[in-house]
């Protein structure tokens, strides 16, 4: 243990102590993740696609943001399409090098399950001999599934993107709650409602998706993104897999930390202290240019601009949601977590408003506790509900909720709607 990676798990330590309490000392913590082992098992059959791919790419990243360490048993085939961050031409190599420099101390190494190990089975890929603790997950463009070990699954396909998200966000979740079992039972220690660790292999979820216009190549058009955040980071890690075209225009003042390391996909050990807009605008491709606007955007800063069409706000601070749909732009999308739970929004001109569903602004700017997974699943959210609007999808609510540490229930995630506010002072430019 070091204390540049406890600096790095310092969110995650801070969720931890939130299920265990305050007293449980960071080093117990950190040594039950980083003795956790969990193997990528794929053949060649499912990483013959770029869905495929992003499935072991985004799963391996979650988990060693989350600071265990990864092996891999998948063949090394060429990398399909986009996946970023890796860099390089082959996909289990690029993997190797991304791992190096996330969380030190977590590496993704080839490796075969053993006998302490998780074993993560991609599709239909044969289950190697002696694997016994681990779940199969697999999916589809728009979902995901996760389930038994000796289920049968179907191959991964196509290119889908959110389904590749949501699955790896199935295991994220599933290795976490593990591990953080595990150590309470060690130490003595167990959250206040001891269901909440329960282990489960079974998860299931689908994104509506009935438009016969795909998910793929959308035309997003001209998007605010106000934050370059661990939300908004996950959502370009999304968007840019999904072949869309459009501009966004990315908004934030502050350097990489190595604290972020453990949420912020696009960002390794190497881009600690780089202007995180500066570094996210190097990701811009001909069809998704991303332009830096390293600045904070909000009611103290004058020169703005005229805003996008689309704003997608993923910053903490609310005063900066107020202000984002006082500039009255035709879609509003704002991305929040607190500790497990997300909140997604859409608003649209003449519709409920950001401060109809965030009317106080408590002025507490502190550290907040989160875990890889979780700001995931908000960036993820927050793609769909960006891409469902370029495509014309109807959205099942104005809103969506989603508690991703317990992923089998049946209630973790929730479509919302959201009532106006009669006193609200936005809604009167808005509406």
């Amino acid at each position: 243990m070091t204390s540049t990676r406890l600096e790095c798990m310092d969110r995650t330590l801070l969720l931890v102590h939130a299920l265990l309490g305050a007293k449980l000392q960071d080093h117990l913590i950190d040594r039950a993740l980083a003795g956790t082992s969990v193997v990528l098992v794929a053949d060649a059959s499912n990483v013959e696609s770029h869905a495929g791919q992003s499935a072991v790419v985004i799963t391996a990243q979650l988990l060693l943001e989350m600071g265990v360490q990864v092996q891999l048993a998948l063949p090394d085939k060429v990398a399909i399409g986009q996946q970023p961050p890796l860099e390089g031409t082959y996909l289990r190599e690029s993997l190797i090098a991304y791992g190096a420099d996330v969380i030190p101390g977590s590496v993704a190494t080839v490796g075969a399950p053993h006998s302490s190990s998780i074993t993560v089975v991609f599709g239909d890929s044969d289950l190697p001999s002696g694997s016994v603790n681990g779940w199969r997950i697999a999916g589809s463009a728009m979902g995901a599934t996760m389930s038994s070990l000796d289920s049968i699954a179907p191959r991964w396909r196509g290119d889908g993107v959110l389904g590749p998200g949501l699955a790896a966000v199935f295991c994220a979740s599933e290795v976490f709650r593990r591990v953080v079992r595990a150590l309470g039972s060690m130490v003595g220690m167990h959250p206040a409602i001891a269901e909440v660790l329960e282990s489960s292999e079974q998860a299931s979820f689908e994104f509506p998706w009935s438009t016969p216009r795909g998910h793929l190549g959308l035309d997003l058009g001209h998007v605010d993104v106000v934050s370059g955040g661990a939300i908004t980071t996950a959502m370009i890690h999304l968007l840019l897999r999904s072949q869309a075209s459009g501009s966004l225009r990315v908004y934030e003042p502050q350097v990489f930390e190595k604290s972020n390391l453990n949420r912020y996909p696009l960002f390794r050990g190497r881009d600690v202290g780089t202007l995180k807009a500066i570094h996210l605008a190097r990701w811009s491709t001909p069809m998704l240019t991303i332009s830096p606007e390293p600045k904070s955007f909000g009611p103290l800063t004058a020169n703005c601009g005229t805003v996008a069409p689309t704003v997608v706000v993923g910053a903490d601070d609310i005063g900066v949601r107020w202000f984002a749909q006082g500039l009255n732009p035709d879609l509003l999308v704002v991305g929040a977590t607190a500790d497990f739970m997300i909140l997604v929004s859409r608003h649209r001109q003449a519709e409920p408003c950001a401060r109809c569903l965030h009317p106080v602004d408590d002025g507490i700017r502190a550290n907040i506790p989160t875990v890889s997974f979780v700001s995931y699943l908000a960036g993820l959210a927050a793609s769909w509900f960006l891409l469902s609007t370029a495509a014309g999808q109807a959205q099942p609510g104005q809103a969506w909720a989603a508690w991703p540490l317990r992923v089998d229930l049946p209630t973790w995630q929730v479509p919302q709607s959201i009532t106006r506010d009669p006193g609200c002072r936005l809604c009167g430019k808005v509406g």
